[in-house]
This record gives C-alpha cells, structure tokens and sequence, in this order.
C-alpha cells in the first residue's frame, strides 16, 4: 500500500527558498555583469544580442526597426546581423 508523502517541515521549507532564492539572485549578479559588456563600437556587423545590449532596446523592437526599414540587416549562417553604420545612424539620430 503506498503511504503518502512525508510533510515537509515550515523551516525546511524556508531553508530551501532561501537557497533557491539565494542561488537566482547569484545567477542575476552573474548574467547582467556579463550583459554589461558591450561590443566594440566601430563592429561591421552586430548580432540582435549584441544590438539589444548596445542600444538598450529589446528584441521585438529590433525586428520591428528592421521590418520598417530604419535598421539594415542581413543574414549569415543563419543568424541575423545588424549592420553596424545602420545602428549608429539609428542611435545618433535618437540622440538629437
């Protein structure tokens, strides 16, 4: 006959958010000092990641620059490359 399982006690239960919770704000710490490093300015070409990053704007906004011809890109070995003349131009007219 199968017994049910065994309760787990409220302070262990605590215990282990805390080590869980501990754990993801490390992985947080960890991801946004790696998403901090930006490329070089002067690239030819940029990656959606690398653009999102150096532009500080999100990746359906990206697409949509690209969809309305505001950001050139193109495709190589199957990853999407924004040109980087294309994305300075689009970030020094934001910025007049």
């Amino acid at each position: 006959m199968p017994t049910s399982p065994t309760p787990v006690e409220p302070a262990a239960r605590s215990n282990r958010h805390a080590r869980r919770t501990a754990a993801a704000i490390e992985r947080r710490q960890v991801r946004s000092t790696h998403e901090r490093s930006a490329p070089l300015p002067d690239a030819l070409a940029y990656t959606v990641e690398d653009t999102r990053r150096t532009a500080g704007i999100g990746r359906t906004k990206i697409y949509e620059l690209i969809r309305d011809g505001k950001l050139k890109a193109s495709r190589a070995a199957g990853r999407t490359l924004i040109l980087g003349d294309s994305l300075r131009a689009l970030l020094s007219a934001d910025s007049n």
